[in-house]
Order: C-alpha cells, then structure tokens, then sequence
C-alpha cells in the first residue's frame, strides 16, 4: 500500500466532538484469561517507549502528593481505596511503584534516597498532624515501605532539605539523617520552636513562619547555635517549599504563588520586582521546590517548572504525567500502526489522531513535519487513497485522500483494516466492505466481535471473539468452520507472516501467541510485559517487522521485540520425509479442499480442486486426520477424510522409452537415474492420472518408477517393402509379340501376349524366365524377352560397345576361317 504523511498534511482541519474517553483505556476484561498451558511457555517481553518518550512519560494519572530532592523524584497517587508512589531516578531506568498500606496519607518527603510517607489517623482536622509513618530505602534490591516511629510520637510538621529530616513535635524539633537516624532531639526554644508553625530547613538552619496573637512573626533558627532572629511582618502560609534562590508560598494575601526571601522573610525581589508567579494557589495547591525546579500538582499531574532567579520568571520544562493533551501526550490511545516510516496513533481521549515521524511530532508547519490530525479516530486503517479513521461513537469514518469527507457506515465500528486496497470496518456482529460512495455489508452473524486482522500470506480476515476465531475470505464467506477458543479478557490480535497469531489481553499485562492450526488454535507461549513501575496492559496491536508495536492503557505506545515472523525470515517447512521405497497409493479428492505445508500453518495452504488425484504415502504418520500426499508439484497433508482411493488404469503392449529419460521414485523426488538407450517395455499404468495425466509408472528391472507419459512409444514391427523392378518386352522385330505362360515353360499354356515394348513388373526370378505381372495379369516371360528398366546410359554404351566388339570379333574370326580354309583348298 502506498501511503506518505504528506497526504494527511494537506487535511483541512475535521474538529468533531466526542464524549472525553478515561485515561485508562477501557480493555474487555469482564472475565479472567484463560491460564497458560503446561505445554506452552511463559516469558518477560521487554519493551521501549515509542510515544511519548521516556524521558517525557511519567506512570501516573492521579497526583497527590509531590517530592524532590537531588536523586529521586516521587508522586504520590491514591484513590478512596488504595494509595501507591511511583519514584523516578533522577538518573533515569525503571521506575519503583511501592504500594502504601495506610490509604490516608497526607505527606511525603525525600531525604536523601529514603523515601518517607505520613498519614493521619486520629482524626485530627490539621493537616500537618500526623501519626503513622512509613519509609523506604530506595537503594534496597526490592524496596518497600514498611512502618516507622520517630521520638516525638505524633509530630506537628516535617521538612526534609534532601540531606536531613526535621520533625516537630508540639513544642520541640527532632533532626534525623537520610538514613533517619537520629541525630539531635528534643531541640526547644521558647519563641521560636514553640506552638504550631510553618517552616522549611537548610543546612541546619530553620525558616520559620509563625503567628502569635495576631502578630505575623518571622524566625531564623540555627539549630547549631540554639538562636532564633525574629523579624516582624512575614506571611502566614497555606503551604512553603524551600529552593535553592528562595521559598515558594502559598498564602491567603495572593492568589499566585509567590517567592519569599529565606533572610527578610519578605517578597524576593527579582529583575527589579517582587517575585510573584502566576501559578494559581490557594489551600489545597499542593507543591515541591528542590534547587531550581518547582514541581507543582495539577490535573492529575506535575507541572515541573525551571525558575530563572535573577529575572523572576518560571518556564514549563515538563509534565511528570501518562496522559495529557500537549503534542508529548497520549490519552487514552485506542489504536497504532506504521506506516511508510510514519508512527500513527488513534489518540482517543483528546480527539484527535497523532502522526509521528522521524521529523517528530507537530501541531502545524511544512510539508516534512508531522501533525496532530483534529479528528476523533479511534481505529485506523491506511489504504491506497490515504489513511481512514473511524469513530465509534459516531458511526462514521474520515477519508483523507487528501481532502476530508465523512462516509456514514450505519453501525458503530470496532476496528477498521484494509484488504487488497479495499476497505473494511468491523462491528460487533458484521462486517462491512466500502464500495463506491458507501459501505456494503459482507457478513452478519459475528457475534461478539472485537477486533479483526489480516494475514499477509493468503489474504484471510481474521476476526476476534472472546470465544474464538472466525476466518474469512474478501468476501465475508467462511474459509473454515469457527474456531473455538477460550480467549475471555482479550483486547486486540495481530497476525504473522506465518499465521502466527498474537492476542492482547490488558488485565493479564500479556500477549499470547497461538499457533495458526486449520482446525483449532494451540497456545504456544505467552509473554508477559516487563514491570517498569507501572501496568503496560497491552491494548491494540500491530506488527511491524519482527516487532510489536502495542497500546497501553498507562496511556503510551510501545514497542517490543516479539520474534514475530516476516517475509524475510520465513522459512517454509520441510518437506515430509518421504523415501524413495516409501509404498503409497492413488486417490482422488471427493470434494475442493486444501493441502499444507504443515498441518501447524494455517496460511501454508494451496487450493485442491475436486477430482484431483493424489499419491498417498502410506509409510508417513497422520497429523490430526491429515494424510501425507503428492499433487500438482506439491508434496503436503490433505484431510483424509476428503480422499477416496483409485487404482491406475493398465495399458498393454510393447511400448519403447526413449533414451535420456529421467526415472523418479515418484514425482517430487528427484530422478534417481536416466535410461542410457531405448528401453521397450511390456506395458505401463496411467498413474491414475496424477498432475492431469503427464505421468506413467513403468517397471524396470523389478522396480517402479515414474516417468513422463510423453516418453513412451507404441513400438510397431515394420516390414521393409522390397525393391520393385520393371521391364519392357522386347520382340524379335518392331511391333513383334511377346508370349507369357502360365508356367515357367514354353510349353505351358499361353496366359497372354503383350506387344513389343509393353512395360512390365518383375516378381520374381525363375531361372531363364521372369515371373512377371502386366495390367494384373501374371505370367512367365522369357528373360531374353525382357529388357530391364534402371540401366544407365553408360551401362547402355557399354552393352552396345561391347556388343559391336564381340560381333565384329566374330566377324574377323569367320573371315579369318574362311580365308584359311580357301587358301588350303587352293594349294
């Protein structure tokens, strides 16, 4: 598919208005996921951040409570119910997450790498009376908090200066190390140390902001010395954070956070004015400072702002949350896929579809920057024309190819995919394919539907249910029966290049893989996400390369490397082991069905028409009712069931092989040798006309083999034709008459008589006559009444020379006796 950002880049703004999703996203968990077999296993799967960032991602959607100090960052998070802090490294790695036992706390601190927490259980309306402690050390292998009591009992109020931790009790101030070791105690001062107060601590020095009688008073308390500096005025605070350039306070005189100077107790003065922030803070603002940072909680949140001393300015460096609507958030992201380098994500709970690339992610700007697309997409799907959003709520999807229409489905959508470029939705029960201007439906009956994928390899649609797999064809007509499954709790599916299946389920923090089977699915492993402080609780999945690509209901995206099958790393399954002696059988399908690979490979199937004939391996064990067979090139398993067995039909008759033919055991094995001559052979069978006919199986020399039916040749006996000879009759003149006999006599009768020069074919030699034939009539002529036919004109000139020769030496021997005999008479 075909498919650049640059397309979603020209989108005219879409602003649709939805119902704000819950950052958590809402996976079906209505009941518990099956557990994990003993034959299958069980494994940690590791994985990255991808959106937002590391470094921009903090695993907590409810702030309480915020500390700092120079190594560690910690977020109180609670609820009516449960409480938990979620601790970062200042260094970076995992996060901790340390459930905290007493739900009610009201205060936390860090003192160097302990981490302690306060409730108040008696009661008590102030709430900087507390009772109950726990601490943590965050260096321990397995930090926990667990219960701690300090000498003063119920103490009055905490600070911590990241080295040393202060507790007041009523009247008397405690000083304990980081490793709350006591160091001085029962510290009192009859001013300064005495009633209740709000204070912050440095380097053994105590600020303290203190109201008595009406009067607004001010102390400077260095413990070292036992003296207290009173400065009249001061504030009288809700709240004070101490920083390294000044303390942050609340108080009923702003409506802002302002900065107080540690020595005057007064407004800091800063780039020539009061510092006074514009951060709104009343009684319940809750807020840290450590060095030149303020962290502040809000929306669920921290706001962690750099302060610039000498100008009195703050500037938003960050947001320690897990969801948020800035361009570094996700809230609540239903859906994820790559493409053509382009991470895209279905942000459900701002409305919108987030579209990162390697340029990052951006509200506006030119045509390489990514943008943030104001449409409520909650599945996606990328096709030839661009990229498609749907939205569940309001039963339509967004086309921006490039330019932006609504195309109403009728249904409410639970995912979206393309096949073939042509797009589909999923709802809970049907399926429904876009054609021309409006959607069609395909297929009802898909109860219960989740979620649905679509394999590389084949082109099926797999569609999730609690209860099984439905398998599809482009036209949403069943390629195999369900298949039922226990897959309650699950979320989303992804498919392999070789139909290995991948199934979210949230609750169990899992993806487990199932093996593709043509009747059943078969659990192979599972794996578990790793714990780095928060839930990963996969929701939505997409495979990308060998990697998983998944949604989290922490309000991230991530990605992890599954070992998922690709093209590339696909390696097709061996052949059965099938010998040369193996002994097999014909048989011919009794219905369309298929054959595989591997009876574990779905997606390893080819099509087998009804009537084709197949060789049964007799010899290789059945798999789950599949036989072991040959067909059309292809060695692989056919249901047994769909097979009736045929026997080859004979033909007879001597038949020649040709020389250089290949002989194989059968077809799919190579050819164990080639004849060196023409073999005639004593008949062969059809093969039962295997791969349509173009095969024979022949013997030879006692064994089998498979050859090419164009091979073989009738062989035919040929009777040479004799030469045939011709003559003509010669007579004694001219135009004389030439006899033929009935015998080879001329006292025979008389069979014809033929003219001088009539043309003749000779049969046969008798002796001093010819068995000749004439216009059909047979008889005996005498050779010396036969001329030949076929002499050469120079065996012609030699006849005659030879002729003349032997008459003119005649004729001189009569001459000769002649003369000789006159002369004798004469003398």
């Amino acid at each position: 598919m075909s498919f650049s950002v640059g397309m979603i880049l020209s989108v005219a703004a879409l602003v649709l208005c939805l119902l704000a999703a819950a950052c958590l996203f809402p996976a079906k968990t209505a009941s518990a996921a099956p557990e994990v077999s003993a034959s299958s296993s069980q494994e940690t799967l590791d994985y990255e951040l991808v959106h937002p960032s590391s470094d921009d991602f903090f695993p907590v959607a409810n702030a309480s409570l915020v500390a700092a100090d120079a190594g560690y960052i910690a977020v109180l998070e609670k609820d009516d119910d449960a409480a938990r802090v979620v601790v970062a490294g200042r260094a970076g790695g995992d996060f901790l997450s340390l459930p905290v036992p007493e739900a009610g706390v009201s205060g936390m601190w860090l003192v160097g790498s302990t981490l302690l927490v306060a409730a108040n259980t008696d009661g008590s309306p102030d709430d900087f009376v507390y009772d109950t402690f726990y601490a943590a050390d965050l260096t321990a292998e397995a930090p926990e908090l667990t219960a701690r009591s300090f000498h003063s009992g119920t103490a009055r109020y905490l600070v911590s200066d990241g080295t040393s931790l202060y507790v007041k009790s009523e009247n008397a101030l405690w000083v304990y190390n980081s490793e709350l070791t006591l160091e001085k105690g029962n510290i009192t001062h009859s001013t300064a140390l005495s009633s209740e107060n709000i204070f912050v601590a440095e380097n053994g020095k105590v600020y303290i902001f203190a109201s008595k009688y009406g009067e607004r008073q001010y102390y400077i308390y260095d413990i070292e010395l036992n003296e207290a500096t009173k400065i009249a005025g001061g504030f009288v605070p809700y709240a004070a954070a101490n920083a390294s350039g000044g303390v942050f306070v609340s108080t009923s005189e702003y409506d802002t956070l302002v900065v107080v100077d540690r020595e005057s107790g007064g407004l800091l003065e800063a780039g020539g004015n009061d510092f006074v922030t514009d951060i709104p803070a009343g009684p319940s603002t809750l807020f840290a400072a450590f060095g030149d940072e303020l962290f502040v909680v809000a929306d669920g949140g921290i706001e962690v702002y750099s302060v610039d001393w000498e100008r009195g300015t703050l500037s938003l460096t960050s947001e320690l949350s897990m969801s948020g609507s800035g361009t570094d958030r996700l809230d609540s992201p239903s859906g994820v896929i790559e493409d053509d380098g382009a991470l895209i994500i279905a942000d459900s709970g701002n409305s919108r579809v987030v579209v990162k690339n390697a340029d990052g992610v951006g509200a506006a700007g030119g045509a390489r920057v990514s943008k943030l697309v104001p449409y409520s997409g909650r599945y996606i799907a990328v096709g030839e024309d661009g990229m498609f959003f749907t939205d569940s709520s309001a039963s339509a999807l967004a086309e921006f190819a490039p330019a932006a229409k609504l195309i109403a489905s009728g249904a409410r959508p639970v995912d979206a995919f393309t096949l073939d470029g042509e797009l589909y939705i999923l709802t809970e029960d049907s399926l429904y394919r876009l054609v021309g201007p409006s959607f069609s439906r395909v297929r009802s009956g898909l109860d219960g539907a989740l979620a649905a994928d679509v394999s590389v390899r084949g082109g099926y649609i797999f569609v999730l249910t609690e209860s099984g797999i439905h398998t599809l064809a482009a036209d949403g007509s069943d390629l195999r029966a369900f298949r039922s499954c226990d897959l309650s709790g699950c979320s989303d599916l992804a498919v392999d290049y070789a139909g290995n299946i991948y199934v979210s389920f949230p609750a169990q923090n899992a993806v487990r893989v199932y093996i593709n089977r043509p009747s059943a699915l078969e659990l192979e492993k599972e794996f578990v996400l790793a714990d780095h402080g928060y839930p990963a609780s996969p929701g939505s999945l997409f495979l990308s390369g060998s990697e998983l690509l998944f949604t989290s209901s922490s309000c991230f995206v991530g990605r992890a490397e599954i070992g998922a099958v690709t093209e590339d790393s696909y390696v097709p399954p061996s052949p059965p082991a099938v010998s040369a002696d193996s002994p097999s059988h014909f048989a011919r399908t009794t219905a369309a069905t298929e054959m595989f690979d591997d009876t574990t490979l779905l997606d390893s199937s080819v099509a087998v028409p009804a009537g084709t004939t197949v060789l049964v391996f007799d010899d290789v064990p059945a798999s789950g009712g599949y036989v072991c067979a040959y067909a059309d090139g292809k060695l692989g398993y056919v249901p047994g069931d769909a097979l009736a067995e045929v026997d080859p039909v004979r033909v007879n008759g001597a038949y020649d092989l040709d020389s250089g033919t290949p002989l194989h055991s059968y077809p799919h094995l190579g050819a164990a040798a080639r004849t060196q001559s023409v073999l005639r052979l004593d008949g062969f069978d059809d093969a039962a006309g295997l791969d349509g006919g173009v095969w024979a199986r022949v013997e030879i020399d006692g064994k089998t083999h498979f050859v090419p039916r164009s091979a073989l040749h009738e062989y035919i006996v040929v009777v040479p034709e004799p030469e045939r000879v011709f003559g003509r009759a010669v007579g004694e003149r001219i135009g004389g008459i030439v006899q033929l006999f009935a015998a080879p006599s001329d006292s025979a009768p008389i069979v014809t008589e033929i003219v001088d020069g009539t043309r003749l074919e000779v049969l046969e030699d008798a002796g001093d006559w010819w068995y000749v034939v004439v216009d059909g009539v047979h008889g005996y002529a005498l050779k010396s009444e036969v001329e030949l036919e076929g002499l050469t004109p120079v065996q012609i000139a030699a006849i005659v020379i030879a002729v003349l020769v032997t008459a003119i030496a005649a004729g001189i021997a009569v001459i000769t006796y002649q003369t000789r005999k006159k002369q004798k008479e004469d003398g």
